[in-house]
């Protein structure tokens, strides 16, 4: 197994006016061709807001500010996979949509389109509630619950 592992990362969801979800296509292994939400690895010394914020900007072109963390999710595949990857939300700040090297193409998926209908969490900022939203339907297994109080959210093939 290599020494640099588990690999700490973040991932946002990050909804737009119109209540859909940001998602890039993978441009490139693992999963590459899968929609995923923008994320990435976290630095030595980097918050987790930081560096999804970092990373949100670095892929799509987007500012941010992360709003609060709501679940963990541990993807394991030995022997040379192992991340562990904190999920926050997000909302857009400033900037254009525009994918990076690492994404071939964003877009902002319906909750309808994700198989869940018009759902949304009450906005709250208290870091000691989480956010319970009912997205187990999911047809793609974009997301699916990773506790009873969050959902984790993986990447799936979706069509453009």
């Amino acid at each position: 197994m290599p020494g640099n592992l588990p690999r700490v990362g973040s991932a946002l969801i990050v909804r737009d006016e119109a209540n859909r979800i940001l998602l890039g296509k993978r441009n490139k292994e693992p999963q590459r061709g899968s929609w995923v939400l923008p994320g990435g690895k976290i630095h030595a010394f980097e918050s987790i807001a930081a560096a999804a914020a970092r990373e949100l900007e670095e892929e799509t072109g987007l500012e941010v500010e992360v709003e609060h963390h709501f679940g963990v999710d541990e993807i394991i595949n030995p022997p040379d996979e192992h991340r562990i990857v904190i999920y926050s939300w997000a909302r857009v700040i400033s900037g254009t949509p525009k994918a990076s090297d690492d994404l071939a193409e964003l877009r902002f998926a319906s909750l309808d389109e994700l198989g869940v209908g018009n759902t949304r969490p009450e906005p709250t900022l208290d870091r000691n509630r989480k956010h319970t939203v009912p997205l187990r339907s999911l047809r793609c297994s974009l997301i699916r619950p990773c506790s009873s109080n969050g959902v984790s959210v993986h990447s799936c093939k979706m069509g453009a």
